[in-house]
């Protein structure tokens, strides 16, 4: 447990989505690209090596070095890179993750736009610990060892009894309910995986929550969204009380069970307290004497020590910092239940917050429960949007376009170039050989210059524009979801982990679709309109045989892309699916820990991974099937101009220069 304290958990999420993305990256496409280029280097070598050895060497010594020593540099630079900017947003997702598990406190305090800054700024605060009294409770459930000292029960230190036996033991209540999305009727078996549905409605009786369960049309199946967000605290508190009652613990720990209550919430709670306690030793922590003077032994802290034990009466007569606490506390009494509104505690809460917000209208009118709602990333896919918000960055977009442009060029102007060297071959004067390929060198290095400067201004500007839009995304994304009605959260699409990891992802993805792949559309039209325009000019015969052949390329790209989003959306719900889960889990991680949900949650957790594992499996094959048709149609792009260039060649039509050209 020390290891959550000292390591900041919330930006779990965003390392789940993007930290995996990254590995998923590098142990999946980009490893095969790396051998493909590998064995094609390799393939390359060894025939040019049975060719011509002595000119293979020359070229290889050269370039090997360029290459290997290029991608030393460059791999170190990108990584560190990488691990700066994914430890930066791993801050800014966990203030977002902080956000929305506290969505309905940031609205009741109208904290959206300070919260949207915080995010910007990437803040984080610190919060003093107390004096110790909740972690007395948490040495007794073994979630820390104590440096110093031991912790016995029955005369036995806990360190010789089994971890999740001693567990086993105990049930706890906090003073925040922790539960879990899923029906009422699993968080209350949490408490005891192997517990009957007569005994979850025995455990939910004593905690007076029974009732209530009642008048839900789906009863102890009603789903209770993301940390029972959608009942009060009374509410939660008894179905937490029902789940520590059903496992029958020996132990019972009341930590400030009932302070975050109204007086009439309490009261139901206290009574519900008051019975599960019978025939169990019950420890309690409390600020509000009123739910501890009929213990049996009652133990006053101050500044982390021990400072009074006894009765309530025997304190009461010591008239020492009980009494005072006391005295206190009857003179706030009266003032306290005139503050305190009187409410329904079997009504939820977000339906005496709003009438219009409340999730569980659906258990309580006649609303139709599948109305669709407002969904966020419908307002952020519309590229014309998109385009319309990265003009801000327009400078940078323009110098990326003429850049591209240029890129694009190169490569026809390149394959002319190429052509151009094989008149070298057809002279035997020496002279002249000297001549044509000293010119057809200047003019490749000034065309290698001129391609290498625009590259890196092409992707300088893009990827700068990229990140700034990208940014403003995230930003506006946190921005819309802040002003969503509460209700908008308790849509299970809508958990946590989900909204961080679209908040991660999703965001990024905008960046991929439009600053580089931009680029990649300029370069590749530039290299079809010019590098047509060059063969219609030099043989338009030959030319119309290559160009027929562009469309089916395109095609086979289209269907690569195709299923690819289809895919990757399934894949993505899977996963939001898998963080939800993962965060849930780590947040609540002594919940989990005292109740023995490791293993359970694993599996959970397996689940949807498995899900996940199988879009993802079968995305994988229709890619890999329309990888191979691209491969293939590529060759079938080069060969059949080839095979029609023979004829063009023996009838004298057209030279060998031409056809490389």
């Amino acid at each position: 447990m020390t290891w959550f304290d000292l390591n900041h958990n919330l930006d779990l999420a965003t390392k789940i989505t993007s930290n995996m993305d990254l590995i998923k990256d590098a142990i999946g496409e980009q490893l095969v690209t790396a051998v493909y280029f590998f064995m094609e280097f390799f393939s390359a070598i060894t025939i040019s090596m049975l060719i011509g050895w002595e000119l293979t060497l020359v070229v290889t010594s050269v370039y090997t070095i360029w290459m290997v020593s290029l991608t030393i540099v460059i791999g170190k630079q990108e990584i560190r890179l990488t691990e700066r900017e994914a430890e930066s947003y791993s801050v800014a997702g966990s203030i977002a993750e902080e956000v929305f598990n506290s969505i309905r406190t940031v609205v009741a305090f109208g904290g959206e736009d300070k919260e949207c800054k915080r995010y910007q700024e990437s803040l984080r605060l610190a919060e003093e610990s107390g004096s110790g009294k909740s972690t007395c409770l948490q040495l007794l459930q073994r979630l820390y060892d104590p440096t110093e000292g031991e912790v016995i029960i029955d005369g036995v230190d806990i360190k010789k009894i089994n971890t999740a036996f001693l567990r086993s033991q105990i049930g706890i209540v906090g003073q925040e309910p922790v539960l879990f999305s899923g029906t009422i009727a699993e968080n209350i078996r949490f408490g005891n995986p192997k517990a009957t549905q007569d005994e979850i409605t025995n455990s939910a009786k004593t905690a007076n929550i029974h009732s209530f369960i009642e008048k839900l049309p789906h009863g102890y199946e009603t789903l209770l969204g993301e940390n029972g967000a959608q009942l009060s605290g009374g509410q939660k508190q008894r179905i937490a009380i029902a789940r520590a009652i059903v496992r029958n613990p020996r132990i019972l720990l009341l930590d400030e069970a009932t302070s975050s209550l109204d007086n009439e919430s309490e009261r139901i709670v206290q009574k519900a307290l008051d019975k599960a306690s019978e025939g169990r030793t019950t420890l309690i922590v409390s600020h509000r004497l009123s739910s501890i003077q009929n213990a049996n032994y009652i133990i006053v802290f101050n500044q982390g020590e021990i400072v009074e034990t006894g009765s309530h009466e025997e304190l009461i007569q010591q008239k020492g910092d009980y009494y005072k606490l006391r005295m206190a506390g009857k003179d706030s009494v009266n003032s306290d239940s005139c503050a305190s509104s009187v409410d329904d505690t079997d009504q939820p809460e977000s339906e005496r917050k709003t009438h219009k917000s409340d999730v569980v209208d659906e258990y309580f009118s006649n609303d139709d429960p599948d109305k669709e709602q407002p969904k966020l990333e419908e307002t952020n896919n519309h590229m014309i949007k998109i385009f319309k918000m990265s003009l801000m960055d327009w400078k940078l977009l323009a110098i990326g376009c003429i850049c591209s442009l240029i890129v694009g060029a190169s490569f026809p102007v390149n394959g002319l170039l190429f052509g151009y060297y094989f008149e070298v071959f057809q002279t035997e004067e020496l002279d002249v050989m000297r001549s044509i390929a000293l010119s057809n060198l200047l003019r490749c290095i000034a065309l290698a210059f001129s391609a290498g400067i625009a590259a890196l201004a092409l992707t300088y500007s893009f990827g700068k524009a990229g990140v700034h839009l990208t940014t403003k995304l995230r930003v506006m994304y946190l921005e819309k979801a802040l002003q969503q009605e509460i209700r908008w959260y308790d849509d299970p699409n809508n958990s946590v982990g989900g909204l961080l990891a679209r908040l991660s992802k999703d965001c990024a993805n905008v960046q991929g679709a439009t600053g580089i792949r931009i680029s990649a559309i300029l370069q590749a039209i530039t290299s079809i309109v010019i590098g047509g325009a060059i063969g219609l000019l030099i043989f338009w015969k030959y030319a119309l045989i290559i160009l027929v052949m562009v469309p089916l390329l395109f095609s086979v790209a289209a269907f690569d892309s195709q299923y690819s989003k289809s895919g990757a959306v399934k894949e993505k719900r899977a996963m939001e699916n898998v963080s939800r889960i993962a965060v849930e889990a780590i947040s609540n991680i002594r919940t989990v820990a005292s109740l023995g949900l490791q293993k359970h949650v694993l599996e959970r957790f397996d689940q949807e991974l498995e899900i996940a594992e199988r879009e993802a499996l079968k995305s994988t094959r229709l890619r890999g099937l329309a990888y191979s048709l691209n491969l293939t149609m590529s060759f079938v792009v080069f060969t059949v101009p080839l095979f029609y260039a023979g004829p063009l060649i023996s009838s004298g039509e057209i030279d060998f220069t031409k056809v490389v050209m």
